[in-house]
């Protein structure tokens, strides 16, 4: 249903709020049509009537968020890098664009970079990387954003992890390992 959702160009957002404590509501099940379409996914715990409230809050203000719609992702790298993959509220993708159904200022989306092998120069002290983001406003107006951004290379382990941004790299890495998990079946 996520795919034929997100190929149609439909973005799910669900709020799951069971009558009663002694319900089951399978959550990660049902996440994955909200997290694969670029909905938001927010749980009102039954049995804690103090967090109700923020989380129908939650809901409500991501509801009324300004989203934009039929996205189109597009990535480019310098030479010697190329796209791995992307992590994030995957509908179709190719191997430079990710194609997002629904798109508001919580959107995110991770990306892995691999060297380029086919490449033989060595890497320079500087890559930069160009994302592209093709849209469509509420007012229906076909809107791009473009970032470009260099970022310096090293093959110092201590400058790298010094550098690195914990919780990004964390939050990356439990995406990778979840999606490569839901593959394996």
């Amino acid at each position: 249903l996520a795919k034929e959702a997100a190929d149609a160009g439909v973005s799910v957002g669900l709020v799951v709020a069971p009558p009663d404590a002694a319900s089951f509501v399978d959550v990660a099940s049902i996440g994955q049509l909200a997290s694969s379409t670029g909905g938001a996914l927010v749980v009102a715990p039954a049995d804690a009537p103090r967090e109700l409230a923020p989380a129908l809050r939650r809901a409500v203000r991501e509801g009324a968020a300004a989203a934009a719609h039929d996205g189109v992702l597009r990535l480019r790298c310098s030479a010697g890098l190329k796209l791995d993959s992307f992590v994030g509220p995957c509908g179709l993708s190719s191997a430079d664009a990710l194609v997002l159904p629904a798109v508001t200022k919580h959107t995110t989306v991770g990306v892995t970079l691999a060297h380029d092998t086919a490449r033989k120069e060595a890497m320079p002290a500087v890559v930069t990387l160009q994302s592209a983001l093709l849209y469509t406003g509420a007012d229906r107006r076909r809107r791009i954003r473009v970032l470009t951004r260099n970022l310096p290379v090293t093959d110092s382990l201590e400058r790298l992890v010094t550098s690195a941004h914990l919780p990004a790299a964390t939050g990356l890495r439990a995406k990778l390992a979840l999606a490569r998990r839901m593959s394996s079946g």
